[in-house]
């Protein structure tokens, strides 16, 4: 990925990997077979003026902060749908769930997008939107990345 584009569709495809990776680490802390989720990308924007950004990262249980300068900002909008094969599994709340797990842990998703060979110095916290498409109702979410400009 060269820093003032977008993701590519190998790239979108281990972001949505990871994020529906981290249904076992909420809810019941499970997935496959009995959770199945589905991450998808709908959207992406990316600036085209790099931007100074202050990162918070936590190493050894303190929370420190890093300026990154000119880092691009790419905003990402994808949909996380979650299905139980067995009925006695709850997971009405897992958006929700979803959006906490993340939001709680940037500095996780950050290093893991990192780790899988994303080139981001940072996240934001996800944003939640519920939407109304004709007669189906579904929760859009949106995440400021912040990628290297080398």
């Amino acid at each position: 990925m060269t820093t003032t584009e977008v993701f590519t569709e190998e790239e979108i495809s281990l972001f949505q990997y990871l994020y529906e990776r981290y249904t076992s680490s909420f809810g019941y802390f499970m997935s496959k077979p009995q959770i199945v989720t589905t991450s998808t990308v709908l959207k992406q924007t990316i600036s085209n003026d790099p931007a100074n950004v202050t990162v918070f990262q936590s190493t050894n249980g303190f929370r420190h902060r890093r300026d990154v300068e000119f880092a691009h900002v790419l905003s990402v909008s994808f949909t996380m749908e979650y299905q139980s094969k067995i009925e006695i599994y709850d997971i009405s709340n897992y958006n929700t769930l979803f959006k906490d797990y993340v939001n709680q842990n940037t500095t996780k998703v950050a290093r893991d997008m990192e780790l899988i060979g994303l080139p981001v110095v940072g996240v934001s916290m996800v944003i939640m939107v519920s939407v109304h498409d004709c007669i189906i109702w579904y929760y859009l979410f949106i995440i400021i990345i912040y990628l290297n400009v080398f």
